[in-house]
């Protein structure tokens, strides 16, 4: 799924008034007094929460951040991070750590003012939802037990991992992945992609893991030149020989915004495979997003 945006860009500030009481009884002033973020600009690629990622300091609730080109900078746990600004700049990525079998790392980020995403700059969190299987019958990883793509050894095939969409079947007994969220779901969208089914077979054909998890609450607008994207990881190693895994599936983006504007792309699809030599894999289902 791919959302096309148009461009416009409003900036803001709001002023603080201040009433200092002067004396007991005798008289008061009244100062305005214009609120000054800190501007914390990346140094390099790292952890948002480690200084050495940024010039200065680590960003804290209030500043306005730029992350530029070339860095890429990670967060770690699930808590809400809230800052005044954001620009990323092109070339500049915004991402969460990698998941495993739990769903440990999601970018969970509240803008105060504007978040604005430069042409070639992004949000990205392919493939860094549940892991994919990496032995033969086994289900990718998944917050249920049937989330996830299996494979078949004898067939060498998997199935495609699943989310708001099931997972695509492969052959003989390479289950897809069966949806575990719905439409009705979208509203409270919190959850990633489930992995794809695939092999131990020379420890390089595992199933695609599925995409991560974004939350986007922003007060002012969001303007997205760039991507936000929560693909689910295609399988990158699709043969050794004839053997063949499973996608995974797109994971979640959730945005709340007093705009959205720009002429970039919003998408949560399923991993892809190759299917030249006919093995007939799965890809992963399709992930959720939703725009409020």
């Amino acid at each position: 799924m791919k959302i096309k945006l148009k461009y416009r860009f409003r900036g803001t500030k709001n002023p603080i008034i201040l009433a200092l009481v002067l004396g007991l009884a005798f008289s008061f002033g009244i100062g305005i007094i214009s609120a000054q973020a800190a501007t914390v600009t990346s140094t390099g690629s790292g952890d948002w929460t480690a200084d050495g990622t940024w010039i200065g300091s680590a960003p804290t609730t209030g500043d306005d951040v730029v992350i530029v080109n070339g860095h890429i900078v990670s967060m770690t746990g699930t808590a809400t991070t809230t800052v005044n600004s954001l620009i990323i700049q092109s070339g500049g990525t915004l991402t969460h750590g990698d998941n495993s079998t739990a769903q440990s790392h999601i970018i969970n980020l509240t803008v105060t003012a504007n978040l604005t995403i430069a042409l070639g700059g992004s949000i990205d969190v392919d493939g860094m939802g549940y892991d994919g299987s990496t032995s033969s019958g086994v289900r990718g990883s998944s917050p249920t037990s049937t989330g996830g793509g299996s494979s078949h050894s004898s067939y060498w095939s998997g199935g495609g991992g699943a989310h708001y969409g099931d997972g695509g079947a492969g052959r003989g007994t390479a289950l897809a992945g069966m949806a575990y969220k719905y439409e009705v779901d979208l509203p409270n969208l919190s959850s990633m992609g489930a992995g794809g089914g695939g092999f131990s077979t020379d420890g390089i054909t595992f199933g695609g893991s599925g995409g991560g998890l974004i939350i986007l609450n922003v007060s002012g607008t969001l303007n997205v030149l760039g991507v936000i994207t929560a693909d689910g990881g295609a399988v990158t190693n699709v043969t050794i020989g004839e053997y063949y895994a499973g996608g995974g599936a797109g994971g979640g983006i959730k945005i709340t915004a007093g705009a959205l504007t720009g002429s970039g792309s919003i998408g949560a699809i399923g991993g892809r495979v190759a299917n030249d030599l006919g093995n007939n894999s799965g890809g992963g289902g399709g992930g959720g997003v939703y725009i409020g």
